[in-house]
């Protein structure tokens, strides 16, 4: 089973994507900037902290959701993978 999935997904994915303004996953909401531009609350900022080149140190990214992709592909069971595009507004090292 894991071989299949191995050669399907290394096949690449499927020739077209689905893209949204919206994606629930594990009870969280994210939302793209424009939509959530002009609502009372704000799901399309993201934080990612990551290590600096293994020194231990840690970068913080800040940025806000401008689209969200969904790639599949083929093969059963349907496999998928999302991917969010942000612009990064700030970086600082800790």
């Amino acid at each position: 089973m894991a071989k299949e999935l191995l050669k399907e997904v290394a096949l690449g994915p499927e020739s077209q994507v689905l893209t949204m303004n919206k994606y629930c996953v594990n009870g969280f909401k994210f939302q793209i900037e424009e939509v959530s531009r002009n609502k009372k609350t704000n799901n399309s900022d993201v934080y990612i902290q990551g290590d600096v080149d293994g020194t231990g140190q840690t970068i913080e990214y800040y940025g806000v959701i401008q689209e969200i992709i969904e790639v599949r592909y083929s093969g059963w069971p349907k496999k998928k993978t999302i991917l969010f595009r942000f612009d990064v507004e700030l970086e600082t090292t800790l």
